[in-house]
């Protein structure tokens, strides 16, 4: 949201001959109430927030004697309602539908590159892409003028068919990569028109809801800081505003939880679950059934501490970790649906010798081939 929204917002409540200074606390917080009876959360906070922006600077060059809008709480700027998360498959069914190949690549830039349609799509040239290592130059006029001005995206595999396409038309712009749609402003109205045509129901906020199902699944495969560095703002923004849980990610990582302990129990080479920290792998389980062995002095040998730590390194261990996270010893693999973490009560010595109580995690593992259930505290 830009300043002149919530300038338009104001002058709607108070008036455009109301003066600066004859606005009170107890007249902007009314216009607060009113903004929250009128529009979702998330659009009330950013008005809120701007308007308390705009009286700042107006406080700060003496316009005003007082910011009134100072101890107004914002609220969240969050509204989870509007997200969806647009798959591979709709955009697949969406992208047979569009009536070009400039409506291809703007879809699939958007879906697949992260692209911030339509600012950062208006300045994208042919002089900002490199072949030869496969990446595009975005400037976002977003950013203009400040750090992350520009970024590298990579040209991935779903978008460069319809770049070469593009690339390859004569008919094309010798300058710019889209030209027909590069300065309409109603691409929303067009595309909400494709996306009927394709026999499905148009989602909100079109374009982000594109960009924020892109940047979801590139946190899936690759570390946060490079899907950060390509989409261009910081894990926090993209924890808070972009990513989703697509609604298939639940049962898929049920089966392979489910798979990954059934295979630990029966190898027994591999640890059975990873909650946090090492993952340093132990040697395989001495004991076996053919020696008398269970599934429970399995799980001991794991959970024995390694010979030649101290007991003081495993008590350091124990306490630099987070309250809710637990480490088994020797573990690779990440946490099974079957394992159930709780917490048992521990003391410890400190390295001023002091003695500290606290709440140690503690891992309880269920085992198919054994009803048995084992727990073993984290730090033994």
């Amino acid at each position: 949201m830009n300043l002149q929204v919530c300038i338009t917002r104001l002058i709607s409540h108070f008036g455009a001959s109301a003066p600066l200074e004859g606005i009170t606390a107890e007249q902007a917080t009314e216009w607060a109430k009113k903004l929250r009876d009128d529009y979702a959360a998330a659009t009330a906070s950013r008005t809120i927030r701007r308007a308390r922006q705009l009286f700042a600077v107006a406080a700060k060059r003496r316009l005003v004697g007082a910011n009134p809008f100072a101890e107004i709480r914002a609220g969240v700027e969050v509204n989870r309602e509007r997200q969806e998360y647009i798959s591979a498959d709709t955009v697949k069914v969406i992208l047979d539908k569009c009536p070009s190949n400039d409506w291809r690549l703007i879809i699939a830039l958007a879906r697949y590159g992260g692209l911030r349609i339509p600012n950062e799509l208006q300045g994208l040239t042919w002089k900002d892409i490199d072949w030869e290592h496969n990446w595009l130059c975005i400037r976002s006029p977003k950013k203009a003028g400040k750090e992350g001005y520009s970024r590298r995206v990579p040209i991935f595999p779903d978008i460069k068919p319809y770049l070469d396409l593009a690339f390859g038309d004569d008919a094309g712009d010798p300058v710019h990569v889209i030209a027909k749609h590069r300065n309409k402003s109603n691409l929303r109205t067009q595309f909400r028109r494709v996306i009927v045509a394709a026999g499905l129901t148009p989602w909100e906020r079109l374009f982000h809801n594109l960009r924020s199902s892109c940047e979801s699944d590139l946190a899936t495969r690759y570390p946060a800081h490079c899907v950060s560095e390509w989409l261009g703002h910081s894990p926090s923004v993209a924890v808070k505003h972009y990513l989703q849980v697509p609604a298939d990610a639940f049962g898929r990582a049920a089966k392979s939880g489910a798979r990954a302990l059934q295979n630990a129990v029966q190898q027994l080479g591999e640890p059975c679950a990873v909650l946090c920290g090492e993952s340093e792998q132990m040697p395989m389980a001495q004991h076996s059934k053919a020696e008398g062995g269970t599934t429970r002095n399995k799980l001991q040998d794991y959970l024995a501490p390694r010979e030649g730590r101290s007991s003081n390194s495993r008590e350091k261990c124990a306490q630099e970790r987070h309250p809710q996270s637990v480490a088994l010893q020797g573990v690779a693999t990440r946490i099974p649906a079957h394992v159930v973490v709780c917490s048992s009560p521990f003391r410890m010595r400190d390295g001023l010798g002091k003695s500290r109580a606290g709440w140690l995690p503690t891992a309880k593992v269920r085992y198919r081939s054994d009803t048995a259930e084992t727990s073993c505290a984290a730090s033994s």
